[in-house]
């Protein structure tokens, strides 16, 4: 019992002590120099002020407030201790839309104080008055009910003003927008049309000078008709004993191999026994064809480098093959096609014929001849090559290993083998060429009887 009323005779000392230090703080605070002005955005009036203290040293914080006419505080701010003899600024704001407009106000500024005593409020240095100009308030005029407001498609200014909640102005402003976009595109489909590459493969014969007159029992009759059945540069091998069989080997005026030419497409299709199928046709792109002509027209490459130049563009084609095949078509023996132009004045065709005995090649007539040049200005030829398709019980991978190894060596044989022909024709070692030598063309028929069977090595297309 007695313990408890020491407690709290101790709290009501301490909370005596606490007020006759607040008040004696209060006492000793005192209000300087007050001044108002409006602020920037023209929302308040700012008034600002120094506080002194002229007593002893401030043990506690104390708040300035800052009240209108009838005592509401409009803000307030804290004040820290302060030393003896120093002061402190302090800003506080009176929102404009608290005081009367157009009309002089009288505010009061007090430390240390909780609400504004009644009764006489001059002569105490803790409480100090301002009068403050309130502006008068400004009428805006009336917004109207519909302006229409100027717009701008894609960030671009427009020479009218559209309404967007029009919504015939909406829809007229749509159609014209999607008729400048049709007429880029149409402006974009020309320029593609005018600056675009033609196709490297289109209808195309070949393009070899015919004699006056054509007598198959002369010479010349019989090279001319040769010419037609000639594929490539290629001799497929095995051959069978006795069959007779013609290539073209593409060289320059100065007898170097490919000299004026360039390879500008190669392509791939399947073909059946009437005759190539369209539908399976794909040219590769100009990424893979540019390799190989660069490796065609190298003057030292060996075969190793041959077999490099060549790998790449035919695991590309071979995936090509095998992306436009399906289990219909992927047994059909496959076509691939090298095109050719030659430069004016400069591309030559020499053609030799060889003949199979003891189950190799022999040469025995060969001639040179000219193109004839489009309305281009160039010469267009073109190899053709044969491979199987798929065969029976063959595995999809095991196909495209297998057709891609064969690809690698029929276009590593392009660029590497060195066949640059004599300028005249080579006579020696055999009795001079007779109307008699010279077998007789095959017809289309009789061609396709006496081919060799396809290899893998690849052959000519029918």
């Amino acid at each position: 019992m007695i313990r408890t009323r020491w407690l709290m005779m101790i709290v009501m000392l301490w909370v005596g002590l606490t007020a006759f230090a607040s008040r004696a703080q209060g006492d000793t605070l005192l209000i300087r120099s007050p001044s108002s002005r409006l602020s920037d955005d023209g929302r308040s009036i700012i008034v600002e002020l120094d506080v002194r203290n002229d007593g002893n040293v401030a043990t506690a914080a104390s708040i300035v407030r800052l009240f209108d006419e009838r005592g509401v505080e409009l803000n307030s701010a804290p004040l820290m201790p302060l030393e003896p003899q120093t002061r402190a600024s302090v800003v506080l704001f009176a929102p404009l839309d608290r005081l009367p407009p157009g009309v002089r106000s009288n505010l009061y500024i007090t430390v240390g104080l909780d609400t504004l005593p009644g009764g006489t409020l001059t002569g105490r240095g803790n409480i100090a008055s301002i009068m403050v100009n309130a502006p008068p308030l400004v009428e805006m005029p009336p917004a109207p009910l519909s302006t229409p407001t100027p717009t701008s498609i894609l960030n671009i200014p427009l020479p009218v003003q559209v309404d967007l909640n029009d919504p015939v102005q909406t829809a007229l402003a749509i159609g014209i927008a999607a008729l400048c976009l049709l007429l880029l595109w149409v402006i974009w489909v020309i320029i593609r049309l005018t600056r675009s590459k033609p196709e490297p493969f289109g209808v195309w014969q070949p393009m070899y000078p015919a004699p006056a007159v054509i007598d198959p029992n002369t010479t010349d009759g019989r090279r001319y008709l040769w010419q037609q059945h000639a594929q490539s540069d290629h001799l497929p091998m095995p051959c069978p004993s006795g069959s007779v069989i013609a290539r073209k080997l593409l060289i320059g005026a100065g007898g170097g191999r490919f000299d004026g030419w360039h390879i500008v497409g190669i392509r791939s299709g399947r073909y059946d026994q009437y005759g190539r199928i369209n539908r399976t046709h794909h040219t590769m792109g100009r990424r893979a064809v540019r390799r190989l002509d660069r490796a065609a027209r190298r003057r030292k490459l060996n075969e190793k480098a041959a077999l490099g130049a060549a790998r790449p563009v035919a695991r590309a084609l071979t995936k090509d093959i095998l992306k436009y095949s399906d289990k219909r078509s992927a047994i059909l023996p496959i076509a691939v096609d090298v095109r050719f132009k030659g430069e004016r004045d400069l591309a030559r065709m020499h053609f030799e014929l060889w003949r199979c005995a003891g189950g190799e090649w022999q040469p025995f007539d060969s001639w040179t001849a000219l193109p004839t040049y489009s309305s281009a200005n160039d010469a267009v030829e073109q190899f053709g090559y044969s491979f199987y398709g798929q065969r029976h019980g063959e595995s999809r991978r095991a196909f495209a290993r297998r057709l891609e190894g064969d690809l690698t060596r029929v276009f590593a044989a392009l660029v590497f083998k060195p066949a640059a022909p004599p300028a005249e024709e080579d006579t020696a070692g055999h009795p001079p060429m007779t109307e008699v030598r010279v077998p007789e063309a095959p017809s289309t028929a009789r061609q396709r009887t006496v081919e060799p069977p396809a290899t893998e090595g690849g052959t000519p297309v029918p």
